[in-house]
C-alpha cells in the first residue's frame, strides 16, 4: 500500500487552547518533534484570533526526543478539558512528557516497556473527562492506556492490539460520550472500536469494520488515517488515497453502520489524511469539514474567513477562530450533505505565515 508518512509533518502536532486558566487568551501549542537537539520541545504561542498572528511566549523542554517526522494525521500534543494537564509525546525516546497548567511546570516523563513509540510514531487521545489518555505506538504496533493522576502524572494501565491486527494505528479518537475509542488500523484498512471502562480506563475490543469490504475500497484502496466525529456519533475518516469514509456509530452490533465511501478524486491533491469538523458540523452533523492533504500542492483552499473550531481530540471548544494557518495545510472544504460530502469551491487561499 501507499504508506501515509510525511517527514516533518506537524499538522497533528498543533492544538488550540481556549482557557479561562490562561486569562481567556487563546494559545497554540505545538510538539516540535525535535530528534537532533538535546531535548524535544513544545512551543507555546498566543494567538490573535482577529489577525491570525502568533507570538511565541514559552518553549517547554520535554526532556525526551522526538521522531523528526511520522504520520501526517498523528496527534502528538493533548491537553485535558479542565486545562490542568498538558501531555507531549516524545516518539524518539518513547515517553510522554507531562506538564501542569497554567504554571507549565514539568511533572515527569512516562514510559513502559510494553510500548515503543519510535518512528513512524503514533497518536494520542484524551477522554472528555480527562481521566484517561490513549496513545498508539509505531514500533510495538499497539495502543497504550494511561490513567491521569491528580498531579498530572500518568499511571500505565495496559497495552492492547486491535482484533483487526497489529498495525501502525496512525490516529485514534474518543467519541463524545467518552465511552468508546475509535482507532485507524491503517495498513490493514479497518476501523476498530474499543469500549472504555469508566473506572479503570481498561479497553475491551468490540470489533472492527473491514473497509476493503466496500467495492470502491477494494479497487481503489482505503487506508484510514485521521478521524473526527460529530456529537451525533457520525465519524468521518480520511483514507489517504483520495477518498474518505463516513460511518454512523451504534451502541450495539454492528457498531459501525452506514459505512459509506466518499470519492475525493476531483481534488487536485493526494493523500487526504486529516479531518477537522467545524462547530456546526460537530453539533448538528451539517457544516464545514476541513480535510488536510499531505501530497501534491502547498496551497490550501478554504472559504472566506476560514472559520474553524479546533477540537481537542474528540470534544469541542465553544468558539470559532478566524485565522490563517501558521503551517501549510493543503486541503479544501467539504460539507456533509445527505450522508455524504460535497466540495465547496474555494474563495480564498491560506498563506504560510511562518
Amino acid at each position: 500500500m501507499k504508506k501515509s508518512v510525511l517527514l516533518f509533518a506537524l499538522v497533528g502536532m498543533v492544538l488550540i487552547v481556549c482557557s479561562t486558566s490562561f486569562a481567556a487568551t487563546t494559545y497554540v501549542i505545538t510538539n516540535d518533534d525535535n530528534c537532533a537537539a538535546a531535548s524535544n520541545t513544545s512551543s507555546i504561542y498566543t494567538l490573535n484570533t482577529s489577525t491570525g498572528a502568533l507570538k511565541l511566549t514559552k518553549t517547554l523542554q520535554t526532556g525526551g526526543l522526538g521522531n523528526c517526522g511520522g504520520f501526517f494525521a498523528g496527534v502528538q500534543a493533548s491537553i485535558t478539558q479542565d486545562t490542568k494537564c498538558l501531555y507531549i509525546a516524545d516518539g524518539g525516546t518513547s515517553d510522554i512528557a507531562a506538564f501542569k497548567v497554567p504554571a507549565l511546570t514539568k511533572v515527569g516523563n512516562y514510559s513502559n516497556a510494553a510500548v515503543n513509540g519510535g518512528f513512524p510514531g503514533g497518536s494520542m487521545a484524551l477522554t472528555p473527562n480527562g481521566k484517561f489518555l490513549y496513545v498508539s505506538y509505531g514500533v510495538t504496533l499497539n495502543i497504550g492506556a494511561w490513567q491521569r493522576n491528580a498531579d498530572c502524572s500518568l499511571t500505565f494501565v495496559n497495552a492492547y492490539t486491535a482484533k483487526a491486527g497489529a498495525d501502525t494505528y496512525s490516529n485514534l479518537v474518543v467519541d463524545p460520550s467518552g465511552k468508546g475509542l475509535i482507532v485507524s488500523v491503517t495498513d490493514i484498512g479497518a476501523l476498530e472500536l474499543f469500549l472504555i471502562n469508566q473506572t479503570t480506563g481498561a479497553l475491551t475490543d468490540l470489533g472492527f469494520t473491514n473497509l476493503n469490504n466496500l467495492s470502491s475500497c477494494a479497487s481503489n484502496g482505503c487506508f484510514p488515517t485521521g478521524i473526527d466525529i460529530t456529537k451525533g456519533e457520525l465519524a468521518i475518516v480520511a483514507t489517504a488515497d483520495n477518498n474518505a469514509i463516513t460511518t454512523q456509530l451504534s451502541g450495539k452490533k454492528p457498531y459501525f453502520t452506514k459505512v459509506t465511501y466518499v470519492d475525493l478524486s476531483s481534488v487536485p491533491l493526494i493523500n487526504d489524511e486529516t479531518i477537522w469538523l467545524s462547530s456546526a458540523a460537530y453539533k448538528t452533523g451539517t457544516g464545514p469539514v476541513y480535510i488536510g492533504f499531505s501530497g501534491d500542492g502547498l496551497d490550501p483552499y478554504c472559504d472566506d474567513g476560514f472559520s474553524v473550531e479546533f477540537r481537542n481530540h474528540g470534544r469541542t471548544f465553544d468558539r470559532d477562530h478566524h485565522f490563517t494557518f501558521p503551517l501549510h495545510r493543503a486541503g479544501r472544504i467539504y460539507r456533509k450533505l445527505d450522508g455524504g460530502l460535497r466540495m465547496v469551491q474555494p474563495t480564498a487561499d491560506l498563506q504560510d505565515q511562518r
